[in-house]
């Protein structure tokens, strides 16, 4: 039965994590993004048309990251 628990918990982490990662795509004006034409937006080389992450979206992401680590740290310490 705790296995079943502890699967259960992962999908339902793993689910999580990919429906946020829309969330930037629906709203880039509130994550910062910014669209550049690839040739004068500071970075040292050239590229295609591209959206440029915004602060907001880097910060959702780190959160994202801690978040999902915090989780998984807290999974082996039921398992303990």
């Amino acid at each position: 039965m705790k296995n079943k628990k502890l699967k259960l918990k992962l999908v339902i982490i793993f689910a999580i994590i990919i429906l946020m990662s829309f969330v930037p795509e629906f709203f880039p004006d509130f994550f910062g993004d910014w669209k550049c034409d690839g040739k004068k937006c500071g970075y040292a080389y050239l590229h295609t048309n591209t959206f440029h992450w915004g602060f907001r979206h880097w910060m959702w992401t780190l959160c994202g990251v801690i978040l999902f680590f915090w989780n998984l740290s807290e999974i082996f310490e039921d398992e303990e």
